[in-house]
């Protein structure tokens, strides 16, 4: 679901700041897990992460908007479940703080 950059701070978030853990090492294990679960499961996580990134999510009758800062992106609309709706945002976002963290 995540890539790059991306990831990579996903990944230290979730276990130093989600999880409250100090030692990124001694509890890697734990990210392993996280990555084992269903995607509906994982879902609230990724919110509370964009969140922290200051990325806002709008789901209003079918369509999906991205904002972060004084952006925002339209992201289609009439998806056939909220699971793939979910996806198509966090792709959005992914590509977002990619471009951010590589400038």
């Amino acid at each position: 679901m995540m890539t790059d950059k991306n990831k990579e701070q996903f990944e230290k978030w979730y276990i130093l700041k989600f999880l409250g853990y100090e030692n990124l090492l001694e509890v890697k294990h734990e990210y392993n897990y996280f990555n084992e679960i269903d995607f509906e499961m994982q879902i609230g996580v990724y919110l509370a992460y964009y969140d922290s990134l200051g990325l806002y999510f709008n789901f209003d009758g079918g369509r999906i908007e991205v904002r972060w800062g004084f952006d925002s992106y339209l992201i289609g609309d009439n998806y056939d479940t909220t699971i793939f709706a979910f996806q198509e945002v966090f792709k959005k976002a992914d590509e977002l703080v990619n471009k951010t963290l590589t400038k």
